[in-house]
């Protein structure tokens, strides 16, 4: 079981009976919305476990137009699925 918590409260769960329990941590930085471009900004992901494992995630916030139609169809979206792939395998 991995479990996390954000600075709003957010908890993500995951469970793999296979694998060790963790509670990875995460810090969110977001480029300050004065910088957005065409609706974009920088993000910087940073994650950790507590006993060794740390990794950066860099990537770019895309605010949407619409909600939650919007959101569900970007979040079905192919080129959205192969990124989010890439990135956590």
């Amino acid at each position: 079981m991995a479990r996390a918590a954000g600075q709003q409260g957010e908890t993500p769960k995951h469970s793999n009976s296979a694998a060790q329990d963790i509670e990875p941590s995460y810090i969110i930085h977001m480029q300050p919305g004065r910088y957005e471009k065409g609706a974009e900004r920088r993000v910087t992901i940073h994650l950790s476990d507590g006993q060794g494992m740390s990794a950066m995630l860099f990537g770019t916030m895309r605010r949407l137009p619409g909600y939650p139609d919007d959101v569900a169809k970007y979040a079905q979206d192919a080129t959205y699925q192969q990124a989010l792939d890439k990135h956590l395998k």
